[in-house]
């Protein structure tokens, strides 16, 4: 009970202080008053009855002083004080204020503008339950060119198979579908083909209607449907009773078993793209090909499972299968897994932190420039300095003094800064990865405003602290004989800190930027083994209920690249399953040339687009209806390297692996170093002339 009585009396203490020291005054006055009337009782003059009086009594303002502090919270008033006389000292120096609030707004603006990125991009947790125990797998393939690929249907069910390890394990790929009907006619939706326990992965369950059952996740049973909130509102005006009716997509029905949550949109962290879910559905074929990496697997923890025991589990089946299936597994050193949220920032991730670091080194040299500013300053305020120290005043309190002004410039800084931080907001979208822009907002949010609190505060007491230790350093003997004129040595070594230290971080600013300019030079001169001046592309899914014949699927594929053709200014036009630098998996075919064993099998693409089309460089012979003769193949071409590997010439065969409707190819030529994605064919390029 006694410190809660004790609180009460210093609250009420503080908010009746100015009445206390009214009374305070009216005591020790009437004290002084009854002494002097004694004095004059006994003869004196009233001069000399006051003087006496005053000499008895002692120092009124030591006492106030003291009397006060009893009263508790005295460094609350003390610091009201100091910040009424730091705004009028601001105010007698406009020049001075302006420079540092200036100087201070630009460190501060730009470090918080850029804490707020990275706040949304990398801190902000993803809104599933429990996200850090969620996580994304991958294939490493990097002696292939691919160290992050998706799984395969094989890789995903030794995923899942892991229970000791994982609660649950599921899988996703996107696609398309054409939806017929509702209210605005035939349209095209993006969707995604999901296993029954994704959303219970997620913990992510319909806002109307049920999930998908084991039942429905399988050949012939998964004509089920769940709608996305956007798709529910537009095509179907949100309708409650649309949960059990049917709807055709890709000239097929589908039974409506539910109604995702607004803002719900996996496998895109970017809400309302996805527009259906529908289960995958394996077929006993999916399930044993190990060559077709399309999936994204994510799985759940178990709850005393730490990522790097995972990762060991898993490292051990990919041993295993590369045993197992050596031809299958050829080029997949591993698997491995990542947190899910890390799986959607790994690319802007370097690029953000080392924003942040380059913003932190500005601010450094925006708080050194202040440092000297108001080290300048010092000098100019010795007399002010000297004059209160001859009063009686401590140096700790002088230092909070120049303290309290160091962090009201600070302050007001701070203040611009988030204004020009906010301002900026439009400019940094351009910095969040496209499939995060919708879903990483950037605003002025709580955690933003504490960071840019901490940061004020933390510039205040970095740029401030020791030019107040070095201005309120006064010998009071020696500056009273010099006038108030003091040595200066002191205050001109640190300056001269300062000044190097500045310079040092400039240089690293400096230095920096260099190396990232030469950088972006280089990525701008990398030679990809294309070049797509001149080059539109069109993509396009087929619905696979009318289109799952091969020769239905030539003829339409044939029909649309003649009528490319036909466009005019098109100067060529060509199919492929998938563009330069797009995709992270697909599906992979093997050759083994003629004279080889099945050891020697060779990765190719099935069905490429015309190289010359993209201008892909000729390193030997010629390429696929290249109708300009080819460049002579350097001593350092691949061809040469193929050559010497396999002892081929050019003209000799290569057999693919056994499959229906696979004849031998014959080898034309080499192409250079382009980086292809294998995806199904569904892209369609044209290029004009140039």
């Amino acid at each position: 009970m006694k410190q809660p009585r004790l609180l009460w009396f210093k609250l009420r203490d503080l908010l009746s202080r100015h009445r206390n020291v009214r009374k305070l005054d009216d005591e020790i006055q009437f004290h002084i008053d009854q002494q002097m009337a004694e004095n004059i009782a006994a003869g004196m003059s009233p001069e000399q009855a006051r003087y006496t009086a005053m000499r008895l009594f002692g120092n009124p303002t030591w006492l106030k002083e003291e009397t006060r502090a009893t009263w508790g919270w005295m460094w609350l008033e003390q610091m009201g004080q100091d910040i009424r006389y730091g705004l009028r000292a601001l105010r007698k120096s406009p020049g001075f204020a302006a420079i540092a609030i200036l100087t201070l707004t630009l460190g501060i603006g730009a470090t918080t503008a850029i804490f707020s990125v990275v706040q949304a991009v990398l801190l902000r947790p993803l809104n599933y339950f429990e996200p850090e125990r969620i996580v994304s797998f991958f294939e490493d393939q990097a002696s292939l060119g691919y160290p992050r690929t998706r799984v395969s249907p094989p890789t995903y069910l030794d995923l899942k198979a892991q229970t000791q390890i994982f609660q649950d394990v599921a899988a996703v790929n996107e696609t398309g579908f054409n939806l017929a009907g509702g209210s605005d006619g035939a349209r095209q939706l993006s969707g995604a083909l999901v296993t029954y326990n994704l959303f219970g992965v997620l913990s992510s369950q319909p806002m109307i209607g049920t999930s998908f059952s084991p039942e429905e996740d399988r050949p012939g049973a998964n004509q089920v449907v769940l709608l996305s909130f956007p798709l529910w509102k537009t095509q179907f005006a949100g309708n409650p009773a649309i949960v059990g009716q049917t709807i055709r997509l890709n000239d097929e029905s589908y039974t409506v078993k539910g109604v995702m949550p607004p803002g719900f949109s996996f496998p895109d962290r970017e809400p309302n793209s996805i527009d259906v879910w529908v289960p995958r559905a394996f077929t006993p074929e999916e399930l044993t090909n190990r060559r077709a990496h399309y999936l994204i697997a994510i799985g759940r923890l178990q709850p005393r499972v730490s990522l790097p025991e995972a990762n060991a589990a898993i490292r051990v089946v990919a041993r295993q299968n590369a045993r197992q299936y050596p031809n299958e597994m050829q080029g997949v050193s591993g698997f491995a897994a990542e947190p899910l949220q890390e799986s959607y920032v790994h690319e802007a991730k370097p690029g953000l932190l080392m924003l942040m670091t380059a913003v932190g080194f500005i601010l450094l040299i925006a708080c050194v420039n202040v440092a000297n500013l108001l080290l300048s300053r010092g000098a100019g305020r010795r007399r002010e300095i000297v004059l209160r120290v001859a009063l009686g005043a401590s140096t700790s309190r002088i230092v909070r003094q120049l303290l309290v002004e160091s962090a009201l410039l600070s302050a007001i800084g701070g203040i611009a800064g988030t204004a020009v931080a906010i301002g900026s907001f439009a400019f940094l979208k351009r910095l969040i990865p496209d499939d995060l822009l919708h879903a990483t907002s950037l605003r002025f949010s709580l955690s933003v405003f504490g960071f840019t609190v901490l940061v004020s505060l933390a510039s205040s007491f970095l740029f401030g602290l020791a030019p107040a230790r070095q201005t309120a350093k006064v010998q009071l003997n020696e500056a009273l004989r010099e006038g108030g004129r003091g040595s200066s040595g002191a205050r001109h070594n640190l300056g001269n800190v300062f000044v190097a230290a500045e310079v040092a971080l400039s240089l690293v600013l400096l230095v920096g930027a260099g190396l990232l300019l030469k950088s972006f030079s280089n990525l701008q001169h990398v030679d990809t083994g294309f070049r797509p001046a001149h080059v539109l592309t069109l993509d396009f899914d087929l619905a696979e209920a009318r289109y799952h014949d091969y020769a239905r699927r030539t003829r339409f594929l044939e029909t649309v690249l003649q009528g490319t053709r036909a466009l005019p200014g098109v100067e060529s036009a060509a199919l492929t399953g998938g563009l330069p630098l797009t995709s992270k998996g697909g599906l992979r075919e093997e050759v083994t040339p003629e004279g080889l064993s099945e050891r020697g099998n060779f990765p190719v693409f099935r069905r490429p687009l015309k190289q010359w089309m993209l201008r892909i460089t000729a390193y030997a012979d010629r390429l696929l209806d290249d109708p300009r003769p080819a460049e002579p193949a350097s001593s350092r071409s691949p061809a040469r390297c193929l050559c010497r590997r396999t002892g081929l010439p050019v003209g000799s065969c290569s057999s693919p692996r056994s499959g229906p409707g696979r004849a031998a190819r014959t080898r034309t030529g080499s192409c250079g170093r382009s980086r292809w994605r294998r995806r199904r064919p569904r892209s369609c390029l044209g290029r004009g002339p140039a």
